[in-house]
């Protein structure tokens, strides 16, 4: 949708992506695997700003590998119209001006406890995390089958991480950039010889 966005398909391209808001946090190294993130991150490849929400809906500690994804599947019970949505999407209108001041591209990750706005403890900057909140693993695994599980990451909270903020009740944002060359990774390829097919 982005894509056919930045091309006209629904008008004047956009100046501004907002993404979400998401059910559950999209915080850590997990950013790479979101769809919320990604569209901002398609945005600013193109030179838009992008604001990605989400709100940290999922509690994973019953979530192991031996419950079966017990954390995921406690979701589909909840009650989304109870969730704090307004406290996410408040925080993201708060952010916006913050967000056009920035450099063309930038992209806001934005990740909002689920609570209501006089329980937040504040906002935060942080980095990501090296690992995201929930990790899967494998349940059981057979002769043509692979059961797998949602469980909570094992790894502890770094100080300063996106997501040590969120266990804090903290509404946590994160600048982040669309992948770009390394540039400081240095190789030689003259050895490497390159067959040209005979025509």
């Amino acid at each position: 949708m982005v894509l056919l966005a930045l091309r006209s398909a629904f008008g004047p391209p956009p100046q501004i992506v907002l993404s979400g808001i998401n059910r559950g946090a999209n915080a850590g190294a997990a950013v790479v695997h979101s769809g919320t993130v990604g569209a901002t991150l398609t945005a600013s490849h193109a030179g838009v700003h992008g604001l990605a929400v989400s709100l940290d809906v999922l509690s994973p500690a019953n979530g192991t590998a031996a419950s079966g994804g017990q954390a995921i599947a406690d979701l589909e019970h909840a009650d989304d119209e109870n969730r704090h949505w307004d406290s996410a999407a408040g925080l993201a209108m708060k952010l916006l001006p913050t967000l056009t001041h920035t450099p063309p591209g930038t992209v806001l990750n934005l990740n909002v406890p689920d609570l209501h706005v006089d329980g937040i403890r504040g906002l935060r900057r942080a980095t990501l995390a090296r690992f995201g909140q929930v990790q899967m693993s494998i349940a059981e695994a057979g002769e043509g089958f692979v059961r797998t599980a949602v469980q909570a990451a094992d790894e502890p909270l770094e100080p300063g991480t996106d997501l040590a903020a969120l266990a804090e009740g903290f509404a946590v944002v994160t600048p982040i950039r669309s992948p770009a060359e390394a540039t400081d990774v240095k190789f030689n390829l003259e050895s490497i010889v390159v067959q040209t097919p005979a025509i």
